[in-house]
């Protein structure tokens, strides 16, 4: 994930590729070192480049959630993909998740 802090922006994090429980460990970890460091107002996870997410990482986004809720800092997503998910013999390469 990649970070970008100012003190009117929310923080972008930019997720790319697969999300799979293989890769949750990295979203958490991420969001409370973000919310440790630099007391964002607001997270915003990035989900344009997501090609597949399963349920592990829907319940890390909620985990993550509530940790940013409880140092009243709002996590959002945006832009998700509308388009159906590969089928999963066929699916590309491994998630990346940077801060933006």
């Amino acid at each position: 994930m990649r970070r970008r802090v100012c003190c009117t922006d929310p923080v972008r994090l930019i997720a790319a590729g697969e999300l799979a429980r293989d890769t949750t460990p990295l979203l958490q970890p991420t969001v409370i070192d973000l919310l440790r460091r630099h007391r964002p107002w607001h997270i915003d996870v990035d989900l344009a480049g997501v090609t597949f997410l399963d349920a592990a990482v829907i319940r890390a986004l909620l985990t993550c959630r509530a940790d940013a809720h409880q140092l009243d800092c709002r996590l959002t997503l945006s832009n998700p993909s509308t388009s159906h998910p590969p089928d999963r013999a066929r699916r590309g390469s491994p998630a990346n998740i940077r801060r933006d």
